[in-house]
C-alpha cells in the first residue's frame, strides 16, 4: 500500500511541474481562440509561440496573448525583441542626419578637428575623442553618435591630408 502512495505522489509531482500557474494561465487564455478550429491539434505550437512572445515582453494580458495566438495562426510569426521599431526609427533618423548634415554642425566639427584636441587625437590620445564629441555638442546640439561619426570621418581625412603633406 505504501508503494502505491509513493507512485501517486510522484505522478502528482509530474503534473504540478508540467502545469505551472503561468502555463495554466496561458492555456486558459488560449482556449477560446483554439477551441473548434483546425489549430486545436497544433495547440502546443501556438502555446510555444505565445510563450516566446511573453518572454520577449509583448504579452502582459490575456487579450494580448490571444492576439499573439491569432497572429501566429494567421501566418505572421515574426518575434522581434521589444524596442526594435524604436531602434530602427532612430537609425533611420541618424542616417538621414548624416546624409543631410546641417552646415553649422559641419563647421563645428571642422573647428574641433583643427583644434588642439584634434592634434592630440591624431598623435594617439584616443581619450581626446570624447572631449571632442563634448565640444561639438556644446557648439551644436545633435545626437552624440552622429557627432562621433562625423568627427571620425573628418579626422580620417585630416590624417590622410597630414600623411600626404609629409
Amino acid at each position: 500500500m505504501r508503494g502505491l502512495d509513493l507512485a501517486e505522489r510522484d505522478r502528482a509531482r509530474k503534473v504540478t511541474t508540467m502545469f505551472t500557474p503561468e502555463r495554466l494561465r496561458l492555456i486558459q487564455a488560449l482556449l477560446p481562440v483554439l477551441q473548434g478550429t483546425p489549430w486545436w491539434d497544433r495547440r502546443h505550437e501556438v502555446e510555444w509561440y505565445v510563450n516566446l512572445c511573453e518572454r520577449a515582453g509583448f504579452c502582459d494580458t490575456d487579450d494580448m496573448r490571444r492576439l499573439c495566438a491569432k497572429r501566429f495562426m494567421a501566418g505572421k510569426r515574426k518575434v522581434t525583441p521589444p524596442g526594435t521599431r524604436r531602434r530602427k526609427t532612430a537609425e533611420r533618423a541618424k542616417r538621414k542626419l548624416l546624409r543631410d548634415t546641417p552646415q553649422e554642425l559641419l563647421c563645428a566639427v571642422d573647428a574641433i578637428v583643427h583644434s588642439a584636441l584634434g592634434t592630440q587625437f591624431l598623435e594617439g590620445n584616443t581619450r581626446a575623442l570624447n572631449a571632442m564629441i563634448g565640444a561639438v555638442l556644446k557648439k551644436h546640439p545633435t545626437e552624440p553618435t552622429v557627432a562621433r561619426a562625423l568627427l571620425l570621418a573628418a579626422l580620417e581625412t585630416e590624417r590622410e591630408a597630414r600623411g600626404h603633406a609629409q
